[in-house]
């Protein structure tokens, strides 16, 4: 999920962070969070977290994520456990994309995302990762939306 903030100061972002992850947290219940961050300021409130049964890794890049993408924190110790399942998968998409009719290629989040999950079936990724596939492909600026349909950049 992208949130834009409004307001500065030098500690503004560093409070949004730390209220959406109390507020996510309340309200997905289970759920699992990054926080993308060269900012180990972060960390004892990522520690605490995890302390609380509240799964969050601090990843200092997108391409750190996915070399570990199945990622997962242990409940008990808090250590990270990793198992690399997908080279690139943004590479992957793109280069489908690519190759595809400018006019047949999904023209919503809903459809961008329904390919991609079959796409990266093999990978057996979640409805979550596929969004955070999807919020990637944003941030990297390689598609953009207007009025609820996408337009590719490559």
């Amino acid at each position: 999920m992208l949130i834009s903030l409004e307001g500065s100061g030098s500690n503004a972002l560093d409070f949004h962070i730390a209220f959406y992850l109390g507020r996510l947290s309340k309200e997905i219940g289970g759920g699992s969070f990054l926080v993308l961050t060269q900012d180990k300021g972060f960390d004892p409130l990522i520690q605490y977290l995890n302390k609380s049964k509240i799964k969050c890794q601090r990843i200092q890049s997108l391409r750190e994520w996915f070399k570990e993408k199945d990622t997962s924190i242990s409940q008990n110790t808090g250590s990270i456990a990793t198992n690399s399942r997908a080279a690139d998968p943004i590479a992957k998409v793109v280069e489908n994309l690519s190759k595809m009719k400018k006019n047949g290629r999904p023209r919503t989040r809903k459809t961008l995302s329904q390919h991609m999950k079959s796409l990266l079936a093999q990978s057996k990724l979640s409805e979550q990762e596929i969004n955070t596939l999807v919020d990637t492909l944003f941030v990297q600026k390689k598609i953009s939306e207007v009025s609820n349909r996408l337009t590719y950049n490559f």
